[in-house]
């Protein structure tokens, strides 16, 4: 029986002239943000090669060089694009993926799409994953109002029931029916990324990217057609459903990040800077200036070589105190983003305390997640480079100290092969067990709400239908 209201169901729709204008314009829009989501890849990744190269090319190019010069020259890490970018930006429009590498400075990504925004929990320009998010669901709201408060309107709910059809049957039937026209938009999706870049695809992200939207459709239509059963007017369902949609696309989610930025504040830049700069000047602890640490390093070194001045030694000393201070920046880094991190990952806590109250979040934060998008990412690519950033400045100073000057001559040169020789920068994402271990619980949420929502429709009765008129 839900065979065939599924397949009477799926006819009439595709039939109806506003079903076909509903879904056809939201494709049309789903291609339009395609179209505009590759043009950004395809710029961005041009960009990006070409820069990298250039910043390449310019390392190799130093020629004979002074090492610690070279360190404040500096060169550029680079994140690479993933191909599921050009769906679902997430917040990279706003944290920018480039980062300088230099020395005694641990820098923020660089050359972002947008302006800072104060949340970057914000919808991003327009893109796919915002018409999967919210254009999808709105859609599947409007084919399902009236799939069963109308016929109950007109007359035919209860006769349909009468003739021996279960009232969870027409549920079951009408909400897979309006689930398997959302599948068709995915689908669109799924050729548009195959047509492109079928051969690059990393097909497993993939899939479970489009099941994260598909399930996230089974929950929208199971919803929309109860609400509709239990209205007592489709006009009465399509104001709770549309009330429900703003709710959960702009109400929560807003919500949500003012309630984490409020209990988990973050320190401005400029704040976060100086608080910085004061650490590394005084100590960590306040008791330990940097003219203390110097002089001791300076009598250990004297003692480790048996001479009586820095002159005296076969080495250069000023490349040993770039380093240890280097170290020592390196501490104060790892409390000061350390804490930041605490603080970001105390304000995700809280939107996925939120997301149990709107599947939104949940469906939005899994799609960054798979996407490579999230803020997860962002943070994971800051400390990659970090960690690329001390060993490169560390090679620095160890040629600077142990090259073959001395102590005080600043103008003297590494070879050229030295440089050339250093490693570049290379990228490696995480795995995709590391992007859902970060979100098992929008997982729990979606999967949660999924089961509820199936035990709405399969645990109705027909008697509420018939008592409703």
């Amino acid at each position: 029986m839900v065979r065939l209201i599924l397949s009477n169901e799926l006819k009439g729709s595709l039939r109806d002239r506003r079903v076909q204008l509903l879904a056809g314009f939201t494709a049309l829009l789903l291609l339009l943000s395609a179209w505009s989501g590759q043009g950004t890849y395809t710029h961005l990744a041009d960009a990006r090669e070409q820069a990298a190269a250039k910043a390449e090319a310019e390392w190799d190019s130093l020629g004979a060089y002074n090492p610690h010069s070279a360190a404040h020259f500096g060169t550029y890490a680079y994140r690479p694009l993933g191909l599921l970018r050009m769906l679902d930006a997430g917040v990279q429009p706003f944290t920018g993926d480039v980062l300088k590498v230099e020395g005694h400075v641990a820098n923020e990504a660089l050359y972002a799409e947008a302006s800072r925004s104060s949340s970057l929990m914000r919808f991003s320009a327009f893109q796919p994953a915002l018409v999967l998010q919210a254009i999808v669901p709105l859609l599947l709201i409007f084919l399902a109002f009236g799939s069963i408060a109308r016929e109950r309107e007109t007359g035919t709910l209860k006769m349909l029931v009468l003739q021996g059809a279960s009232f969870r049957q027409l549920m079951a039937g009408k909400a897979l029916a309006y689930w398997i026209i959302s599948l068709g938009l995915l689908l669109v999706t799924v050729l548009i990324m195959a047509m492109l870049y079928g051969g690059q695809m990393a097909w497993d992200t993939f899939a479970l990217f489009m099941l994260a939207y598909a399930l996230y459709y089974l929950l929208a239509a199971l919803l929309s057609v109860y609400v509709s059963a239990r209205a007592r007017r489709s006009s009465g369902a399509l104001a709770v459903l549309l009330g429900g949609w703003l709710l959960w696309v702009f109400i929560l989610p807003k919500l949500a990040a003012q309630l984490g930025q409020s209990l988990y504040p973050l320190p401005s830049r400029i704040v976060f800077e100086e608080q910085m700069r004061e650490d590394r000047k005084k100590g960590l602890d306040g008791h330990n200036p940097s003219d203390e640490r110097r002089k001791a390093l300076e009598e250990k070194v004297l003692a480790e070589y048996e001479v009586d001045s820095i002159e005296q030694l076969p080495i250069n000393f000023d490349g040993i105190v770039m380093q240890a201070d280097e170290e020592y920046g390196n501490q104060v880094w790892d409390k000061h983003f350390g804490d930041y991190y605490q603080t970001v990952q105390q304000q995700n806590k809280v939107i996925q305390w939120v997301s149990a109250l709107a599947p939104f979040l949940a469906v939005r934060n899994l799609s960054m997640a798979l996407a490579g998008t999230s803020l997860y990412d962002h943070l994971h690519f800051q400390q990659s480079v970090e960690d690329y950033r001390r060993g490169w400045v560390k090679a620095l100073n160890d040629e600077h100290a142990y090259g073959g000057s001395k102590t005080g001559e600043w103008g003297w040169k590494a070879e050229a092969a030295f440089f050339q020789s250093m490693e570049d920068y290379t990228y490696e994402r995480p795995g995709l067990s590391w992007s859902l271990a970060n979100r098992w619980p929008e997982i729990v949420v979606l999967l949660a709400w999924l089961l509820v929502a199936v035990g709405l429709v399969a645990f109705s009765r027909n008697l509420s239908v018939l008592d409703q008129n």
